[in-house]
């Protein structure tokens, strides 16, 4: 199990907004993803990869990063830091932080508007406590709007409009 609570407080510090939560959060799926919109990308990488290391058994996980993501990447801001779960006979991502610098959408709309406004939200998995960065209500419906345009086959943003708005 991979230590989530210390891999949040790996990256306190640096600026983010996690977006379009999943509803199991904080407990995650294995090959499941979380949206982190950051100011300071390679920084939360840099972070990432040490809590990775620092929490992480060398033999179990190892870490895999991928910059600018996509054949647009110098606008699309898209990053992957994925944890591989290497102890079995096949290896799997466990866990992949998807980390945008930028809005992966057609609208002019900055990054930095929904990092600086954030509600810090106490959590707990497997018995440890952290705390998380989220969006306000309006600027997270902003965020899933938005995905729900890009991606009408993503319902599962239009039901939490729904069920939130």
């Amino acid at each position: 199990m991979l230590p989530i609570a210390e891999i949040y407080k790996a990256i306190h510090d640096i600026p983010y907004v996690i977006m379009r939560l999943p509803k199991d959060w904080p407990n995650y799926q294995i090959g499941s993803d979380i949206d982190i919109l950051t100011t300071k990308p390679h920084e939360l990488m840099l972070a990432l990869t040490k809590a990775k290391q620092k929490y992480c058994e060398p033999d179990t996980y190892l870490a895999h990063e991928t910059l600018d993501m996509g054949p647009e990447c110098e606008n699309l801001g898209h990053h992957h830091f994925d944890i591989i779960n290497i102890s079995g006979a096949d290896e799997y991502i466990e866990l992949r932080f998807d980390l945008y610098d930028k809005l992966p959408y057609d609208i002019d709309l900055s990054a930095e508007m929904f990092v600086a406004s954030y509600r810090p939200v106490k959590c707990q998995v497997d018995g440890a406590d952290f705390f998380a960065k989220m969006p306000y209500q309006a600027a997270e419906a902003i965020l899933r709007l938005l995905e729900y345009q890009a991606h009408p086959h993503k319902k599962h943003h239009l039901e939490w409009l729904k069920e939130n708005l």
